[in-house]
């Protein structure tokens, strides 16, 4: 273990699209005014609601460079694009100044729901949808475009925790800048309104028919609103080198989990104060110290209590002296784009000197007993350490401490740098839930896919997994609250600590985090709560299922049945999903917000996911690797659970070690939207920049689990990735593949490849790459293969639109 010291990092651009307006000029000089943009809905058909007005962008926004070579570009897209410009020029840097390792990470809830209702619509109506809306639906298509539009390189990364999520997004880029991952990040969060968010409110009762009154006795709900936040990133060193305006600082992040219920918060504040509580420790600031925070604020009578409560807990004494105000007041909720937006209200405040109002503050509540700054704002000369609070359903908690920016007036961040270790395994595969069934099934090469009769009587090729008793994990009472996707989630969660020989309880359950990858999460609830909207409008709204929609919903509950209630995110990048998940693990154990976290990938096949992979093409009766003839993949679906761990953690408690995760690379490969790159550029850097951190060396590699799956664009651009990687090193490592056992399991499928990984370094064996044929200058395995001295394997996936992750897992060696 080492102590590392981290650069500063600081804001030079803002970028905003909101009802107050489509730049952050608009937005700030009414926020200073204490003036409101809660007004009658016009995109969407409110009849039958609780309410008719809503934080809505009013009118066409103005032209977005790219807009118009994209068939189709979804609302929250629009948003988003449009804010990243302004960011960017704000920041004084053209896309074609942008280093190599520029990253972006985009929060959202609800993606691009916008297409999706149209795509679900559409299939039930007239069956031919138009396949850019199902690209466009996807959660992690937000980022993916921006890093597409601007040519982004850098790590890209989609954080669902619904109403935290920009917050979170927020936090993580600043780490990312701080550890030495990326250069430059563009971040921030991005929602529009959608039936599907407005009826789920609507459901629960929690909508406003008037502009929301945050913290006021008077309050009735909250108000919607939609919009986009975009911020610049970049270390202090290379912001002052080049005479760039420098907002502010961002100086750290806590996130917990409430572990409470699906909806409500904890009302004693305990788990959002450990939210707060943990930014301030990592910034190494005093609760004294803190002038302002940016609250959650939603206006509902539950949140502001428990937000009060969390302040209270956290700042005793002090709070009779803070500031706090809600910016939702005057643009509503922004669901996902909430925590952006607000941190760049928080940034302004720092930098302008002036503590922006709760706007509609009417009577005082003696359940939310601070100063909330009622309706006009406070000039405040002596601001220098303001925070911004995010809290959301699934009881995700998120709070980001922003710093006025002056030189050398905190230091670098120092932490300890240590080793992660996979102590835990679980799996639920083709193969069941039996770990030694998986093996012997990767070994023997079982073909164990299934026929799915399709809608239209045809039959497709797909991976089912086969059933499970839920109730060896949890009651049969909690499961019947669960979707399919949720269930396994939580499952996973709970085996994987049974593995590792972890019993969390209240006392160290604090320190034991919870991270979810899906490529397409909970479409099961989706779908069970949109057929009745759209059958029967408002009233057909199901307050039942409304909550499991949102997909951070499934780490909420992992938390709760595991009483792991440390940091809680969830990461969607596709068919990389569950490798994203790994690298954000990895990020918090090296710094010390955690000691243990379990890392979970889950995703299921419905009826509208086959749809969805079917109407793209991407879809084979056979899995092939690596043939000049391979047109698709065999679908998937499973879950998969990996404890990680921190080596004085481990060894405190002499764990059994599957082995190290040495080191990752995440990369994109920064052409044209939905398109990998065929020169397999993207996936080289991704490997190199692994190798790099591990310490490692091409010739050190003994074999690399592939991304490859049959689709020829990923099977070509990997193949291509190896030549010149591991060509001019006359070093070729075995290509090993579980894939054609497995299926091409969605974001879950890259989990597969690691516990095989994983498995391969502790037997000494690599399984054959079952379905490969031969391909130029690739060592592919074909047989099963001793390999007794194996060391370090290569696990690459991609998310099948661009984003690239390599990961190093070593065999472990005190």
């Amino acid at each position: 273990m080492k102590n590392s010291a981290r650069a500063k990092v600081v804001v030079t651009g803002l970028g905003a699209v909101t009802a107050l307006g489509e730049n952050v000029e608009t937005l700030w000089t009414a926020v200073k005014a204490g003036t409101h943009g809660i007004y009658p809905v016009e995109s969407l058909d409110m009849s039958g609601y609780m309410t008719r007005i809503a934080g809505e962008v009013k009118g066409k926004l103005s032209d977005v460079a790219h807009a118009h070579v994209r068939q189709t570009m979804d609302r929250a897209i629009l948003f988003a694009t449009k804010a990243a410009e302004e960011a960017l020029a704000d920041a004084g840097l053209r896309s074609e100044q942008l280093p190599e390792r520029t990253g972006c990470i985009m929060g959202t809830c609800l993606g691009g729901m916008n297409s999706g209702e149209k795509w679900f619509r559409d299939q039930l109506q007239t069956e031919q949808a138009e396949q850019e809306l199902t690209l466009e639906w996807r959660f992690n298509s937000i980022a993916e475009s921006l890093a597409s539009h601007f040519e982004l390189k850098g790590p890209i990364f989609t954080i669902s925790t619904a109403c935290a999520a920009g917050g979170n997004a927020i936090g993580f880029a600043a780490d990312l800048i701080r550890q030495g991952k990326a250069d430059v990040m563009l971040v921030g969060g991005a929602d529009a309104l959608a039936h599907m968010g407005v009826a789920g409110f609507h459901a629960l009762q929690s909508l406003a028919a008037e502009p929301c009154r945050p913290y006021s006795k008077d309050r009735t709900g909250l108000s919607l609103g939609e919009g986009a936040g975009v911020l610049v990133f970049e270390s202090e060193e290379r912001a002052r080198k080049r005479q760039a305006k420098i907002y502010a600082e961002v100086l750290g992040f806590g996130l917990s989990a409430d572990g409470y219920h699906p909806t409500a918060p904890k009302p004693d504040g305990e788990g959002a104060g450990r939210a707060i509580g943990m930014a301030l420790e990592q910034s190494g600031v005093a609760p004294e110290e803190i002038g302002y925070i940016n609250g959650h604020g939603t206006g509902t009578v539950k949140n502001d209590s428990a937000e009060t409560q969390a302040i209270k807990r956290v700042f005793g004494p002090a709070a009779d002296q803070l500031k706090v105000s809600s910016t939702k007041s005057m643009i509503g909720h922004l669901l996902g784009a909430a925590g952006a937006v607000e941190g760049i209200v928080t940034v302004l405040a720092l930098y302008e000197q002036v503590i922006p109002p709760t706007a509609n503050y009417q009577q005082p509540d003696p359940e939310c007993d601070l100063d909330y700054v009622p309706n006009h704002a406070l000039y405040a000369p002596e601001l220098k350490l303001a925070m911004s609070n995010n809290f959301a359903f699934g009881g995700n908690n998120c709070s980001v401490l922003f710093a006025r920016y002056q030189e050398n007036l905190s230091p670098a961040t120092h932490f300890a740098d240590e080793r992660v270790l996979i102590t835990g395994i679980s799996q639920l595969s083709l193969a069941g839930p039996d770990l030694d069934a998986f093996w012997q099934a990767a070994v023997e090469g079982r073909n164990l896919f299934s026929r799915l009769e399709g809608e239209a009587g045809e039959a497709l090729t797909v991976g089912k997994v086969q059933e499970f008793q839920i109730e060896s994990y949890i009651s049969r009472r909690d499961a019947r609250k669960m979707d399919e996707f949720e269930k396994r989630v939580v499952s996973a969660a709970i085996s994987a600590l049974a593995d590792a020989g972890i019993e969390v309880d209240e006392e160290n359950g604090q320190r034991v985090g919870i991270i979810v990858g899906t490529a397409n999460g909970t479409v099961e609830s989706l779908v069970h709560f949109y057929a009745p909207l759209l059958a029967e409008g408002a009233q057909g709204a199901n307050p039942v299922h409304f909550p499991n929609m949102v997909f951070n919903q499934a780490s909420g509950l992992a938390a709760t049945h595991t009483k792991a209630v440390g940091i809680n995110t969830t990461i969607v990048d596709g068919h990389a999903s569950l490798s994203a998940a790994m690298c954000t693990a990895f990020e918090h154990l090296k710094k010390g917000d955690a000691e243990k976290i379990v890392v979970i990938g889950a995703d299921v096949i419905t009826p509208e996911v086959v749809r969805a992979y079917r109407q793209n093409g991407v879809l084979a009766e056979t899995l092939s690797l690596y043939q000049q003839n391979s047109s698709g993949f065999v679908l998937s679906e499973g879950a998969v659970a990996l404890v990680l761990e921190r080596e004085t953690a481990a060894a405190e408690r002499g764990a059994r070690v599957y082995g190290e995760m040495s080191g990752y690379g995440k990369t994109y490969d920064g052409k044209r939207f939905a398109k990998v790159d065929p020169t397999g550029e993207g996936l080289k850097r991704a490997m190199q920049q692994a190798l790099q951190q591990a310490k490692l060396t091409e010739t050190d590699i003994d074999a690399v689990f592939a991304a490859a799956n049959g689709l020829r664009p990923i099977d070509t651009m990997e193949a291509r990735a190896y030549q010149k990687t591991f060509g001019p090193k006359q070093h070729l490592p075995y290509i090993a593949s579980l894939k054609a056992v497995f299926g091409e399991a969605q974001g879950v499928a890259d989990g597969f490849q690691i516990i095989g990984s994983l498995l391969s370094l502790q037997k000494g064996v690599l399984p054959r790459a079952h379905g490969a044929q031969p391909a130029a200058r690739l060592k592919l395995v074909s047989q099963t293969t001793e390999l007794k001295q194996m060391k370090h394997v290569l696990v690459n996936s991609c998310s099948l639109t661009g984003s690239n992750v390599s990961l190093v897992l070593s065999k472990y060696e005190t």
